[in-house]
């Protein structure tokens, strides 16, 4: 039962550390001038919510696919 009380939190606070991941990965990327950015939106923070750290690289597998 305690498992099911610790889901929420946990997948909001990678909600919120996805959230600045990407805003810190994006800074990176846009210093070193390239042209990719991953959106901060529902979509892309519930994906990082439910799959973690390969949610995270997800969303930019997808857009360096597009990228290239």
């Amino acid at each position: 039962m305690n498992k099911k009380k610790a889901v929420g939190p946990n997948f909001f606070m990678r909600m919120i550390l996805g959230a600045v991941g990407l805003s810190f990965c994006n800074q990176i990327l846009k210093s070193m001038g390239i042209a990719v950015a991953v959106g901060i939106n529902a979509v892309s923070l519930l994906t990082i919510g439910s799959l973690g750290t390969s949610g995270f690289a997800l969303l930019y597998g997808i857009v360096l696919s597009k990228f290239l």
